[in-house]
């Protein structure tokens, strides 16, 4: 036995490790998978994330000096396993969203590495027209939609519509 060797603790015996995988894995399940044991295993035993919603464009969400260990790609995802003193950080990303985790040996260092990935890489959301437009669609010999007419405002010294309908007497029956 080694004398430099840690012995593990008792948490970490009580959790052994260990990965399956099979043919519906993917690579990015494996980075997945990878980013865990430092953490499981209680070297890293402090862990921050946050999610972005909307990653600005050409953003990798690594902090400076991160080397990246193992990086997977697939048309709608990519996972992105880097690692520096101390830390161990994983980026998930996808379509124009992003889940960034990091373990790390002190939770200050997992806090600052966060930082240093997330701070204002959050993009602004894309402007939202103030008008909406409708319409109705129903069934006759054909499809039609009808789209309900513009309202404006009455035109200075007319009177606007009437607030509440207007009942029309019923024809007698007698």
């Amino acid at each position: 036995m080694c004398a430099d060797r840690v012995q593990p603790s008792p948490a970490e015996e009580s959790l052994p490790i260990r990965l399956n995988m099979d043919d519906s894995d993917s690579p990015s399940d494996v980075v997945d998978a990878l980013f865990l044991g430092r953490f499981a295993s209680g070297e890293q035993p402090y862990a921050r994330s946050r999610s972005v919603d909307r990653v600005k464009s050409g953003l990798t969400l690594l902090p400076p000096g991160a080397k990246v260990l193992r990086s997977a790609r697939d048309e709608d995802r990519s996972a992105t396993l880097a690692e520096g003193d101390g830390f161990t950080l994983l980026v998930s990303r996808w379509n124009r969203g992003a889940d960034v985790t990091v373990t790390a040996t002190t939770d200050e260092l997992a806090q600052k590495v966060l930082g240093q990935s997330a701070d204002g890489a959050e993009d602004e959301p894309e402007p939202q027209p103030e008008n909406v437009s409708m319409g109705f669609w129903y069934l006759s010999p054909g499809a039609a939609r009808t789209a309900p007419p513009g309202r404006s405002p009455p035109a200075p010294g007319t009177r606007s519509a009437p607030t509440t309908p207007r009942r029309w007497p019923r024809p007698s029956t007698g």
